[in-house]
């Protein structure tokens, strides 16, 4: 039978074989201490499935989001910026990084949505499935910077410091020891770095995500609650109601009379007439999202927004529209931006309207 012993100033218990696992703890102040934190210990593993890789108390919280970028990260459409995020605790700790690579549609497998139901990410409406190519980078000593950056760098470098060593040490930590309190004082080192309170929400919302993920998928059961569901940020005021003014919008046509690129024109049209992001016409939006029978267009994302005609265009573009020519899409990419927002030569109406109004005064014309 196992029994403590004293290490150093403190006592310490080892438990061996307890469901593949051997359990070691340190640290404790007395010898009955030792002997209720080992009982702890063995009842977690008693009590629940199968933790998967080396559980909570042999993973470091860096580890555990290495992990779980390769794992989940495929299937959100937000990976590269959760990528980035992950990356600022990865690099501190000296771990190899996540690079993350778009996928083309055609190589959408349904394994690859098995793949993401079996790790509990979310898929669009359609179940396309795997979105990105998540892999490792080897960590390099110093990253490379482009002459003429160094200074910028260096400053970047100093007004965040504070919180680079904060999210060093719980990178370090081991994923069962986090506690609120440890995160708590990273989120106030943001605050004190003059971090806007969105930014501190998506921070959060990353470490959240991960202690969840590793309770519900991992079967780990430390430690007992979610440590960043306590945690206190000041409140978001992010709501947006500025719209453009007609004297803006006069100013903008004068400008566009002089510019050389004609497809600018029809360009800003089609968002200002539809309350289309930039995103979506320049790299999201082809001729496969049209429905001429309808006069619609459907956007392919969770928001499912869809645009409908109402009448002819107030603005007559340069280029006739690409049914009428029989033309693709002039723009780069394949990209809808701005042909199918105007009249045609012919006159055909392609005036488009938002059915989910966004920030446009257009949108609820």
């Amino acid at each position: 039978m196992a029994k403590p012993f004293e290490e150093g100033i403190g006592w310490a218990m080892r438990r061996r074989r307890i469901k593949g696992h051997d359990i070691f703890v340190s640290g404790q102040p007395t010898n009955a201490a030792a002997k209720k934190a080992i009982e702890v210990r063995v009842n977690l593993l008693a009590s629940a499935d199968q933790p998967k890789g080396y559980g909570p108390f042999r993973t470091t919280v860096g580890q555990s989001m290495q992990d779980y970028g390769v794992e989940r990260l495929p299937f959100l459409k937000g990976a590269p910026q959760e990528v980035n995020r992950i990356n600022r605790f990865l690099r501190p700790a000296g771990l190899a990084t996540l690079q993350a690579t778009a996928v083309q549609k055609s190589r959408l497998t349904a394994q690859d949505e098995s793949r993401a139901r079996d790790a509990g990410a979310s898929t669009d409406r359609k179940g396309k499935g795997k979105q990105f190519d998540i892999v490792l980078v080897p960590p390099v000593p110093k990253r490379s910077i482009p002459q003429g950056l160094n200074e910028y760098r260096d400053r970047l470098a100093l007004s965040t410091a504070a919180s680079d060593c904060e999210r060093k040490r719980v990178a370090a930590m081991v994923f069962a020891d986090v506690r609120a309190h440890h995160l708590q004082a990273l989120v106030d080192t943001f605050r004190e770095e003059g971090r806007e309170p969105a930014t501190l929400a998506l921070e959060r919302a990353l470490v959240r995500a991960l202690f969840n993920h590793a309770k519900t998928s991992w079967n780990w059961a430390a430690p007992a609650s979610n440590p960043a569901a306590g945690m206190k940020l000041p409140a978001i005021d992010n709501a947006r109601d500025r719209v453009m003014s007609l004297e803006e919008e006069s100013r903008i046509d004068e400008a566009l009379k002089g510019c050389r690129n004609k497809l600018v024109g029809p360009t800003l049209a089609l968002l200002w007439e539809t309350g289309m992001r930039s995103s979506e016409t320049l790299k999201r939006v082809t001729w496969s999202n049209v429905n001429w029978e309808a006069d619609s267009i459907k956007l392919d994302d969770r928001l499912q927004a869809a645009f409908h005609r109402f009448g002819h265009a107030p603005r007559q573009g340069p280029n006739c529209c690409g049914p009428c020519s029989g033309s693709p899409w002039p723009w780069p990419n394949s990209g809808m931006t701005g042909a199918s927002s105007v009249a045609c030569a012919a006159g055909h109406p392609v005036l488009l309207r938002c059915s989910k109004a966004r920030t446009s005064r257009f949108a609820t014309a």
